[in-house]
C-alpha cells in the first residue's frame, strides 16, 4: 500500500517529467522549408509629384539555396494614362545570395492612391508584392533628384555621369549633395558627387556623378544611394552599381582609366606592331627563297657533274641529236 507521502512524490515526478518533455517540444527547431525566394521593395510605398518620377529599389534573395533566372513583371490595376514602371529583368540568382533592380515609376497626371502588383517568377515559383503608390498634386515649390536605374563598372575603373536636379513649380535654394554605397565592405567602391553643393534655380541643375573601383574591389551589385537635402526638405534617390571583373592582358593596368589614348597614338603603334610583324614575315620569307635557289644550284651542279662522269666512262650511251649530231 502506498502512503500519501509516495503517492505525492510520484505526482511530482510525473509533472516534471510532463515539463520537460513540453519544454523540449517547443525549443525543438521547426523542419527548415523546401528552397523558395522572398520579394521585398524599399521603401515599400512611394508618393510621386504628379507628372514627375519615383523609384524603389527591388531585391531578390534566395532561400534554402533557391536559384534561377528572375523574370520580373507589373501590373498597375487602373488604365490610367501615365502609369509606368522601368526595370531590369533576366537577373540570375545564385544560391544564398540576392539581385536588384531599381524600379523608375512614372506618376502621370491623374492624382491618386494605386496599387502596384510586382510579380517575380523563377522557374515554377512565383511570388507577389503589392506597392501601394501615391501621386500627389504639386501644391508648392519643391525638387526632385534623379539617378537612372543602373550603371557599370569594372575594377580599376571610374566612370563619370551627368545628373539633374529639377525644380519643381519654381523651387530655388541651396541643395546639399550626398551619397552612400551598400553593402559597406573593403574596397567598396565610392562615389563622389561635384559640386557638392548646389543653387538650385528654376532652370535646374547638373551635377556630375563618378563611380570609382579599384583592383581590390569585390566584384558584386552595389545599391547606391544620393540624398539631397534643403532646409527641411529632403529627397533621396537610388541606383544599382555593378562592378565587373578586370585583368589587364597585358599584366599591367593604367594608373587611371580615364586616360584615353589618342587616335593617332593607337593608329602609330599598330602600325609599328604591323610593320614589325611584316618585315619579320618577309625577312622569313626572303630567307627561304635565297635557301632554296643555294640548294637548287647545289642539287643542279652535283647532277650534272655526275652526269658527265658517267658518259666519260660509258661515251656510247651519250645521247646525240640525229640531225646535227651535236652532243645532248
Amino acid at each position: 500500500m502506498i502512503g500519501l507521502g509516495s503517492r505525492r512524490m510520484t505526482v511530482v515526478v510525473l509533472s516534471l517529467i510532463l515539463l520537460v518533455t513540453c519544454a523540449t517540444a517547443v525549443a525543438r527547431p521547426a523542419r527548415a522549408s523546401g528552397p523558395d525566394f522572398a520579394l521585398s521593395a524599399s521603401p515599400s510605398s512611394v508618393v510621386m509629384p504628379e507628372d514627375f518620377w519615383g523609384d524603389t529599389m527591388l531585391t531578390v534573395s534566395s532561400l534554402n539555396g533557391f536559384q534561377g533566372t528572375v523574370q520580373i513583371s507589373v501590373s498597375f490595376g487602373t488604365n490610367v494614362a501615365g502609369l509606368g514602371a522601368g526595370f531590369n529583368t533576366g537577373m540570375y540568382l545564385n544560391p544564398g545570395d540576392q539581385v536588384n533592380t531599381d524600379m523608375r515609376l512614372t506618376a502621370g497626371k491623374t492624382p491618386g492612391n494605386y496599387t502596384y502588383t510586382i510579380t517575380a517568377t523563377i522557374g515554377a515559383v512565383s511570388h507577389n508584392l503589392t506597392l501601394p503608390v501615391r501621386i500627389v498634386p504639386v501644391s508648392k515649390p519643391d525638387f526632385i533628384a534623379r539617378l537612372w536605374g543602373s550603371y557599370s563598372i569594372l575594377q580599376d575603373w571610374n566612370v563619370t555621369i551627368q545628373e539633374q536636379l529639377t525644380s519643381i513649380d519654381g523651387f530655388q535654394g541651396d541643395v546639399s549633395l550626398a551619397a552612400s554605397v551598400s553593402p559597406s565592405l573593403p574596397d567598396a567602391p565610392s562615389v563622389t558627387l561635384q559640386p557638392a553643393n548646389i543653387l538650385l534655380t528654376p532652370n535646374n541643375a547638373m551635377y556630375a556623378v563618378t563611380f570609382s573601383s579599384n583592383r581590390e574591389t569585390p566584384v558584386g551589385n552595389y545599391i547606391v544611394t544620393v540624398s539631397a537635402v534643403s532646409g527641411t526638405y529632403v529627397h533621396t534617390s537610388q541606383a544599382l552599381l555593378m562592378v565587373g571583373d578586370y585583368r589587364p592582358p597585358s599584366g599591367s593596368q593604367p594608373s587611371n582609366n580615364s586616360t584615353i589614348t589618342s587616335s593617332s597614338t593607337v593608329l602609330s603603334s599598330l602600325r609599328t606592331i604591323y610593320g614589325n610583324i611584316v618585315s619579320s614575315v618577309f625577312f622569313d620569307i626572303r630567307s627561304l627563297w635565297l635557301l632554296g635557289a643555294l640548294m637548287g644550284i647545289g642539287v643542279g651542279l652535283t647532277l650534272g657533274a655526275v652526269k658527265r662522269l658517267y658518259w666519260m666512262k660509258h661515251p656510247d650511251d651519250q645521247p646525240r641529236n640525229e640531225s646535227s649530231g651535236i652532243l645532248q
